[in-house]
C-alpha cells in the first residue's frame, strides 16, 4: 500500500530522540535507482515521473539484504526538483509509489521515505530557504529516527553523493559511499566527507555491512563470553 512520503520540517533541527531501532539510511537517486537522461536535451537528472524511474542492478536485492539484518530500512532524498519548476509535487508522489511499489513486488521492504523539498534559489516562495532538511545536513536522519525511534549511532547512512556522507557523519551515522567509477575525490576531514566504507553498488554496501555486523557480533559473543568465564572463577 502507498503510504506517501515526509515532506521534512525545513526549521526543526533538534528531536528528542530515544532509539533502540536500527536503520539503513538510503539515499535514492544514483543510489536505489538509475539517473534519468533525457535524450532530447542532452541532460541526466533525477526522474521527473514515474515513467523515467528505473531501479538499478542489484537493488532491490540489497534493500531484501537489509530486511534481513534486522534493519530498517529509510530513504532519505533531496528533492529540489518541485522547488526549480521541473515538476509537480503529483509526480513526486507517482514516482515514490513507483518505487514502493517496484521495492515490494520483490520482496523487499521499504518503512519510510523522507524527502527535502527545500532549495535555496526556489522558484517557489514557500520552498525558497536554506532548511535544516537538505543534505548534508542531518535533518532528514534525525527527523526519521525521531519519528521511529532509531538509534542513529547504531545505524548507516549510503549515498553516492558525499552530501550523504556528510550527512551521515552529522547525524553520527556509519557511512558507506557508492563510487562506481572508483572516482578520485578529495577529501577534507573538517567537512566531514570521508566515509567509513566504499562500495561500487548498492548490493556491495549491503555484502560491507554484513560483513560489518558480523564481525560486530562475534565481538560482542566473546566480550560476553569473557564477562561469564571471569564471574565465573571467582
Amino acid at each position: 500500500m502507498y503510504r506517501g512520503f515526509v515532506a521534512a520540517d525545513p526549521h526543526v533541527d533538534e528531536f528528542a530522540i530515544h532509539g533502540r531501532r536500527r536503520a539503513i539510511f538510503v539515499d535514492r537517486d544514483g543510489t536505489i535507482n538509475a539517473m534519468f537522461r533525457n535524450a532530447a536535451t542532452g541532460t541526466i537528472d533525477s526522474p521527473m515521473g514515474p515513467e523515467e524511474f528505473e531501479l538499478l542492478p542489484g537493488a532491490v536485492q540489497a534493500l531484501r539484504a537489509f530486511n534481513d539484518l534486522g534493519f530498517s530500512v529509510i530513504v532519505v532524498s533531496n528533492q529540489p526538483v518541485v522547488a526549480k519548476g521541473k515538476t509537480t509535487i503529483e509526480r513526486v508522489e507517482a514516482t515514490t509509489r513507483k518505487l514502493l511499489e517496484a521495492a515490494s513486488s520483490y520482496g523487499a521492504r521499504i518503512d519510510d521515505v523522507f524527502y527535502c523539498l527545500h532549495h535555496p534559489q526556489s522558484i517557489l516562495p514557500e520552498l525558497r530557504l536554506a532548511c535544516v532538511c537538505r543534505k548534508p545536513r542531518a535533518g532528514l536522519l534525525r527527523q526519521a529516527a525521531a519519528k521511529h525511534e532509531i538509534d542513529l549511532a547504531s545505524s548507516y547512512m549510503v549515498g553516492d553523493s558525499l552530501t550523504d556522507v556528510q550527512a551521515g557523519h552529522a547525524a553520527a551515522c556509519r557511512t558507506v559511499w557508492l563510487t562506481p567509477h572508483d572516482a578520485v575525490v578529495p577529501m577534507d576531514e573538517h567537512l566531514n566527507a570521508s566515509p567509513h566504507h566504499r562500495a561500487a553498488a548498492l548490493i556491495d554496501a549491503a555484502r560491507i555491512i554484513a560483513d560489518v555486523e558480523q564481525r560486530r557480533q562475534i565481538s560482542a559473543a566473546r566480550i560476553d563470553f569473557g564477562s561469564r568465564s571471569g564471574g565465573s572463577a571467582r
